[in-house]
């Protein structure tokens, strides 16, 4: 939180917050379910779960592992960050490298920039369109992947973000990479299995691009630019 309350003028917008580090204050305090705790539901549980307690527009839940030895079976530098606000939930996972101190402090600017993300969502929320109601912020990279179905199983690490379009193998999605907050659209690199790899997709406007693929593939992206 310290991030956070070193940001001029944050006594007007942020609310607060909770170090539930145990997993008995996850379970008991933020109505996590009990079991790992190191886990996409568990960050997805506690960005709900505080946002609920706090009364607040958009909640943040950080678990995972810094080390310096693995826990419930994940390595070091495995971290769920989740966000929750009136525009949806999303949750990825973290792959980061380092000594704990610079594991602790690459998960908590990414949750930094997916709140400043999720503030100009939710004032967006009602412009929404019903073909993009899906969204995953890639701060690292610079932009969002939209589609009309979840995204999940999102995994970020370095300059790729591998994560799987819900739904049936035998139908097909469409879902759209735009640039974070205004920043240019990068040029990506698409691999996927069950499909046709597509090199760049196709432009919408010079604003998007934009790919097909079936939905319940496992789909990696790779961006053009390095990781912040």
């Amino acid at each position: 939180m310290s991030r956070i309350v070193e940001t001029p003028g944050c006594g007007d917008w942020f609310r607060g917050g909770v170090v539930a580090y145990h997993p008995e204050v996850k379970f008991d305090l933020l109505a996590v379910p009990e079991g790992p705790v190191v886990t996409r539901r568990a960050a997805l549980a506690m960005a709900v779960g505080v946002r609920s307690l706090l009364d607040a527009d958009i909640g943040l839940g950080i678990t995972g592992v810094a080390g310096p030895e693995e826990e419930e079976g994940q390595p070091v530098g495995t971290v769920y960050v989740a966000v929750s606000h009136a525009a949806g939930d999303q949750a990825a996972r973290l792959c980061l490298d380092g000594e704990p101190y610079q594991i602790r402090r690459g998960a908590t600017e990414h949750a930094f920039r997916q709140a400043m993300y999720a503030q100009k969502l939710v004032g967006e929320a009602a412009a929404l369109p019903p073909e993009r109601s899906h969204r995953l912020a890639v701060p690292e990279g610079g932009f969002v992947v939209e589609c009309r179905y979840p995204l999940v199983e999102a995994t970020i690490a370095g300059t790729r973000v591998c994560f799987v379009v819900e739904g049936d193998h035998s139908k097909q999605a469409s879902f759209a990479i735009v640039g974070l907050n205004g920043e240019r659209v990068p040029e990506v690199l698409l691999s996927a299995t069950n499909s046709e790899p597509s090199s760049s997709g196709r432009r919408n406007g010079g604003d998007a691009r934009e790919f097909i693929v079936p939905r319940g593939a496992k789909l990696s992206l790779t961006w053009n630019r390095a990781p912040r």
